[in-house]
């Protein structure tokens, strides 16, 4: 642990480390639950079948027909798979903050803070979405690309686009496909919702807010806010408080830098999840409730770890500074 005035700028620590063994007390609930959560999602992912199976048309021609062109895009190469979406939505927001903690901020409390509360989401978010998957699911828009349907078609079912007033015969999995990968013919049929956006946005979304929070990208610079901490009892209604949230010094504009700043993690979700629009294996309705699933998750562990969301007075300081939360603002300069 450094001391106050008496480190080395390019020398990482905190200020306030505790000892392993109260590292330990105070998170091993968190890293157990977090690790459950991943390990169900991963026999989510690799071992369950949908639950309802999928129905589907086939007849000769039909990857030209308006009934099979959404399901009969080109099977291509994905370009970021899970496991790679997974390790950059979590080591690269975690790298960052780890980075600001280390070297800026140097607050034990606010790394410990802004790693549970990533892995909050992410971890929760990627078993809700397998969830989903597993229980409703749908069809990935290169379906048939991975299905491989036989060149019979069973019961008699004639070989050519049906009548417009015709009745069109539907399949399942095991009646007509010929790709022998169980795996990925179950893969096949879970497109909704998009995970790859959901930990894109979970991880990300986490990140700009932290960002928002450290710079106030949405509010008053920590240098207004630093005296008025809106957690301490009494700070904002005792006697000879003059904050004022609406008094003509906080009417300054924010910098443009820290929208930027703010933007950036953002974007990069953005990028990555309609990656799976490019690539073929997601629909454009999987890909925003993804992102809607991956946003919400991200501001509700957020609010969990940190006072607040949007607050400028308090939403950079870690809940379990709780006891001492005036000194909690002092740690952080302007």
């Amino acid at each position: 642990m450094l001391t106050a005035g008496k480190y080395h700028w390019l020398r990482p620590g905190y200020y306030n480390a505790p000892s392993f063994r109260q590292i330990c007390r105070d998170s091993w609930l968190n890293i157990l639950t977090e690790t459950l959560c991943v390990i169900l999602a991963l026999l989510l992912w690799r071992l369950c079948p949908p639950v309802i199976p999928h129905h589907f048309p086939y007849f000769e021609g039909i990857e030209t027909h308006p009934i099979g062109l959404k399901y009969a895009q080109p099977l291509q190469e994905e370009y970021i798979n899970t496991m790679m979406m997974s390790a950059i939505s979590f080591l690269v927001p975690s790298s960052i903050m780890l980075v600001m903690n280390l070297w800026v901020l140097r607050d034990y409390y606010n790394w410990d803070a802004s790693f549970t509360g990533l892995s909050y989401a992410l971890s929760t978010s990627t078993l809700f979405s397998c969830i989903i998957k597993v229980f409703i699911g749908g069809l990935r828009p290169n379906f048939y690309g991975i299905c491989r349907p036989a060149t019979y078609l069973p019961e008699s079912t004639t070989a050519s686009a049906p009548p417009v007033r015709s009745l069109v015969q539907y399949y399942t999995v095991d009646q007509l496909c010929t790709n022998p990968d169980k795996f990925t013919l179950n893969e096949a049929q879970k497109s909704f919702p998009a995970s790859h956006a959901s930990s894109a946005f979970a991880g990300f979304m986490f990140l700009a807010l932290w960002l928002s929070a450290h710079y106030k990208t949405l509010g008053r610079s920590r240098l207004h806010t630093r005296h008025h901490n809106a957690v301490t009892n009494g700070a904002l209604q005792g006697p000879g408080c003059n904050f004022k949230p609406l008094s003509d010094q906080y009417f300054d504009a924010v910098p443009h830098w820290k929208l930027i700043v703010f933007s950036t993690p953002l974007w990069v979700a953005v990028a990555l999840s309609l990656s799976k629009l490019r690539d073929g294996w997601h629909h454009p309705v999987d890909v925003a409730c993804g992102a809607c699933i991956g946003a919400f998750f991200a501001v509700v562990a957020y609010k969990m770890v940190f006072w607040s969301v949007w607050d400028a007075r308090d939403n950079h300081i870690p809940r379990r500074h709780a006891d001492g939360a005036g000194e909690g603002v002092e740690r952080y300069r302007g």
